[in-house]
């Protein structure tokens, strides 16, 4: 059986650079480098998890090869199961929405529940959340009402 990193950047090659050729190098890496560390998940009620967070390398147009690369950040919450079934990947309602910040919610205790079946992914969508860059807009406009 193959380790759970090859079925997670499996998957996540598969959703994400499925219309791309391989290969591009530049000096933020390759597209489809996948960077996995150990993270401490804390949810909004203040409860922790052991996780994984990772990045995976994507052009910024999927269409061009030369196209600067972007990372898409995920968090995986391991199955605790004894025989875990294909990873669950939960992907965030849009436009902008974090899977992360989601999970951080009312949504925390199912993604906990769920890893009884096997991974739990959560993955922000580009330029939101964790994914760099960030591209989400901190200014407000203020217009009269009139």
């Amino acid at each position: 059986m193959k380790n759970s990193n090859y079925y997670i950047s499996s998957f996540l090659a598969l959703l994400l650079l499925a219309p791309i050729a391989l290969g591009k190098t530049g000096k933020a890496g390759q597209v489809g480098e996948l960077q996995i560390e150990p993270y401490m998940f804390e949810a909004a009620n203040g409860l922790k998890v052991d996780a994984e967070r990772g990045f995976l390398n994507v052009p910024e147009k999927r269409g061009k090869t030369d196209s600067r690369l972007i990372k898409i950040a995920f968090i995986r919450f391991r199955s605790i199961s004894a025989s875990p079934k294909s990873p669950i990947v939960y992907l965030a309602g849009g436009p902008g929405s974090s899977g992360i910040a989601t999970a951080r919610g009312a949504r925390f205790s199912m993604f906990m529940a769920l890893r009884d079946v096997g991974d739990v992914i959560v993955l922000d969508q580009r330029g939101v959340g964790q994914s760099i860059p960030n591209l989400t807009c901190s200014n407000s406009l203020d217009l009269p009402l009139d």
